[in-house]
């Protein structure tokens, strides 16, 4: 949790629902399914319970600034758009777009990679 919190100053104890956090992770590269991080048959996946999923993760682009250290993958939601990304990010849209070249803004539904710094 306090790795949770030191990527989240908003946030205290309890983390209200929908309500988007920073988690950090390492990112490698993962050859292979769902069923390496999981201890059942791939044929078998429990109806409930848990299950551990990959992130989807980009190297980004060599030319932005080191500066940005990070990388956050953002999973636009239905509303939202460059501008209102970039105003919530507080980051240049020309930035975003960088980092996401062929991305439609206004779909709401594909996922983005937004800079960070640690």
């Amino acid at each position: 949790m306090s790795n949770i919190l030191k990527y989240n100053p908003n946030i205290e104890d309890n983390i209200p629902s929908f309500v988007r956090i920073n988690v950090p992770f390492s990112c490698d590269c993962i050859n292979g399914w769902i069923q390496r991080f999981n201890s059942y048959d791939r044929n078998g996946i429990p109806n409930s319970g848990n299950i551990n999923v990959m992130v989807n993760c980009s190297c980004g682009d060599s030319s932005i600034s080191k500066d940005y250290g990070l990388f956050v993958t953002y999973p636009l939601r239905p509303g939202e758009t460059l501008d209102s990304i970039s105003s919530a990010a507080n980051l240049s849209s020309d930035l975003i777009r960088s980092y996401n070249p062929d991305i439609n803004f206004s779909q709401g539904s594909s996922l983005i990679y937004l800079p960070g710094r640690g």
